[in-house]
């Protein structure tokens, strides 16, 4: 995939974790999976950072510009990526997972980098430094591959909280249909069957006992 000045990282993200959230909400114990969304806000803050690091290393190259030689050059990039500001993972309560707040928790991050964001992935590719030992136009792909790799963790912790949501629905609906009365449960197997009921259609000794007994004087 390849991507351009269009792309919204915060749309990107919520479409990640909304799907998610909202299933988190409706299970009968949403707490159950607060390790998990633990881990998956987590693997966020992780996607966040590199996505960071992919704009950083823009502003670093505009930061060093001025410097004369490549090897000037690279010794202060590699010293200011590497003392760049990290994102760390917010924490997760289990008072958050019914009302899906947990999501929003790296909203403003997200929304910080978005904009530096699309206009990186607005420009056209650069050129390699005439000094540079390679040459011609850098791989168009380059940047669009490095958003697929920040994304590649966030996308595999959600792909293992959906298999356990599956697991869990499936666990509730079973012991939901064993909480069913017995008799509800025969009664609508008689209904599909075109079964008259006991309480549709009472017996000829009950019927006669009751009017044995409103007879008495």
């Amino acid at each position: 995939m390849t991507y351009d000045g269009s792309f919204s990282l915060t749309d990107e993200v919520m479409a990640i974790l909304s799907p998610v959230a909202e299933r988190v909400a409706r299970l009968r114990n949403p707490a159950v999976m607060l390790g998990d969304i633990d881990v998956l806000v987590a693997e966020t803050a992780a996607t966040l950072d590199q996505i960071a690091e992919i704009v950083a290393k823009r502003e670093a190259a505009q930061r060093v510009a001025h410097l004369r030689s490549i090897e000037q050059r690279s010794t202060a990039l590699g010293a200011l990526l590497r003392t760049r500001p990290r994102i760390g993972a917010p924490a997760v309560t289990a008072g958050m997972l019914p009302s899906c707040e947990w999501m929003m928790l790296l909203s403003p991050t997200s929304d910080a980098l978005e904009g530096p964001l699309s206009d990186l992935l607005g420009l056209p590719a650069p050129r390699v430094e005439s000094g540079s030992p390679v040459t011609g136009r850098v791989d168009e792909g380059r940047r669009s591959r490095a958003v697929e790799d920040a994304f590649r963790g966030l996308d595999a912790a959600a792909t293992a909280v959906t298999a356990r949501l599956d697991r869990l629905e499936a666990s509730e609906a079973r012991i939901a249909s064993r909480r069913l009365p017995r008799r509800a449960t025969a009664n609508s197997v008689l209904r599909d069957l075109g079964v008259a009921s006991w309480a549709e259609q009472p017996s000829i000794t009950t019927a006669n006992r009751n009017s044995s007994v409103g007879g008495k004087p």
